[in-house]
């Protein structure tokens, strides 16, 4: 397996991003979906009265946002002990942690926290490279994406 794309990822409190496939052996990038939604605004208020026609609009100066969902699916490959190992070592690096992401792809960064339970969904035994998929959800924080080089 070979991946053109590439996933970065650090602990907020970490001055440098890892390359995963690089941290993790056997790990591959799959897909990464969320990515580029926004969230539903938080700082906005409406009213509207009987009296009136239309609603009042309250607004703040920026765009608060709630957090969106990130779903980053990965491949753990190879023989079982290095599958293993790949996946115990990742799931340790993004529990109980706020990570920042991004991909070589579209260049963009988020705040993630992991937020649902990590379930393998496939596991495929068959050929002469075995691998498992996985795919971990996440929140963002920051309920959209920002640039990369954004600080």
């Amino acid at each position: 397996m070979s991946n053109a794309y590439h996933i970065y990822m650090k602990k907020e409190s970490d001055a440098n991003y890892t390359d995963l496939e690089s941290q993790f052996p056997g790990l591959y990038y799959s897909k990464c979906t969320g990515l580029n939604d926004k969230g539903k605004r938080k700082n906005i208020y409406f009213e509207s009265y009987p009296e009136e026609k239309g609603s009042r609009v309250h607004m703040g100066s920026e765009v608060n946002r709630e957090p969106t969902d990130i779903s980053l699916t990965l491949l753990f490959h190879g023989p079982v002990s290095d599958r293993q190992v790949a996946y115990e070592g990742f799931c340790s690096f993004v529990e109980n942690s706020k990570i920042l992401f991004y991909d070589s792809v579209r260049l963009k960064k988020v705040l993630i926290v992991l937020s649902e339970p990590v379930k393998p969904s496939n596991e495929v035994f068959v050929g002469s490279d075995p691998y498992t998929e996985v795919t971990f959800k996440f929140k963002n924080l920051w309920g959209e994406s920002k640039d990369f080089d954004d600080e």
